[in-house]
């Protein structure tokens, strides 16, 4: 089955759900034209799931868990965020 790496935009902070075809694996997190975007490795032919994330910026308080992922660092100006996916 053919592969595609596709790209999505995030929000710099908050909790978000992005529909990505099962199995997808997230290759890299970086800043394109002042926004943070995730590029993924996906089977374009499985179906899509929504999987959760949470962006939070260096200092401020979230809810963590042991079976959430840590994605990347991302910095935009002088704020700096961290991408989780959230495994709950």
């Amino acid at each position: 089955m053919k592969a595609q790496i596709w790209k999505y935009e995030i929000p710099a902070a908050g909790e978000f759900e992005i529909a990505m075809p099962g199995a997808s694996q997230i290759m890299s997190l970086q800043i394109q034209n002042g926004k943070p975007y995730i590029w993924a490795l996906v089977k374009p032919d499985f179906v899509k799931s929504l999987r959760k994330f949470v962006a939070v910026g260096t200092g401020h308080d979230f809810e963590v868990e042991r079976s959430d992922k840590f994605i990347g660092t991302f910095q935009m100006g002088d704020y700096v965020g961290h991408l989780f996916e959230l495994n709950r």
